[in-house]
């Protein structure tokens, strides 16, 4: 027998027989609250609650799914201003529970909407499901005073130096043309390379991008030079580069101190 709401306004020829037929199966109460919502987005229903998930339960995914509910407002939000699908978006708070040990479903959605809130307010290319996403919220609100930073663009112009680019083999190196590009890749990799945003403006030190040539636009390695070599080289998490990449970094060195050898021998003319 299906249970119903008493205070409900509906008939029973006004609810749609799917949303019965759903409640039945998946022994919810029918009420006011749930037809409004139901009658809004039908496909969300019926996809949401026929899908099955390792750790979010039943009752997690029937609170998202009510209207006026605190909750779930938080859940549209992530959907509707950062552009996550709901199926998508359960599947990876179901890894995260899961995977990462985070047991209260709706504190997960308020930490990812509070990661999205931040990073979104910094780059557009912030990583939407990080693998691992206690770190990345952490790295997150520890760099966010400065990554939100603001920064004289005209300033930044004035010291980039395009003879640092250079070309080997499949791999590319890009210097940063605004500051926001610095950002960029501090977001996408994950590490604190924004902080050194002004020791490049001051002209105390390069920070440029080591980049494959078949995906420029996705960051790889993050170089900084100083006295005319890099001094260092960090991937996402502040990882160690690979054999292969040092190999490209070392022949790098080799153009940076034929480019210092010339620019000391114009200097002397």
């Amino acid at each position: 027998m299906q249970k119903l709401d008493y205070k409900i306004r509906y008939k029973i020829t006004e609810i749609p027989k799917n949303l019965i037929k759903l409640c039945k199966t998946h022994n919810i109460e029918l009420s006011n609250n749930l037809v409004d919502a139901y009658k809004l987005n039908p496909d969300l229903f019926s996809n949401l609650l026929n899908y099955d998930f390792t750790t979010v339960s039943k009752m997690n995914i029937q609170d998202i799914l009510y209207l006026n509910d605190h909750n779930k407002n938080k859940f549209d939000q992530l959907i509707k201003t950062h552009n996550y699908k709901p199926t998508s978006l359960l599947q990876y708070i179901d890894n995260l529970m899961t995977f990462e040990a985070l047991d209260n479903f709706h504190s997960v959605v308020s930490e990812l909407l509070d990661y999205c809130n931040m990073m979104s307010k910094i780059s557009p290319k912030y990583e939407k499901y990080p693998k691992n996403f206690l770190t990345t919220h952490k790295i997150a609100t520890r760099n966010y005073s400065r990554l939100i930073q603001k920064f004289i663009e005209e300033d930044f112009k004035k010291v980039i130096d395009i003879k640092l680019e250079h070309t080997y083999d499949n791999y590319k190196i890009v210097y940063p043309k605004t500051t926001q590009e610095i950002k960029d890749e501090a977001v996408q990799q994950n590490h604190c390379v924004a902080s050194y945003i002004q020791n490049v403006i001051d002209g105390k030190t390069h920070i440029v991008f080591l980049r494959n040539k078949e995906n420029i636009e996705r960051s790889l390695v993050t170089l900084e030079i100083k006295n005319h070599k890099v001094v260092q080289a960090r991937g996402k998490f502040n990882r160690e580069v690979t054999k292969e990449e040092q190999t490209i970094i070392n022949k790098y060195n080799e153009k940076l101190n034929k480019i210092y050898i010339k620019r000391k021998e114009e200097i002397a003319c």
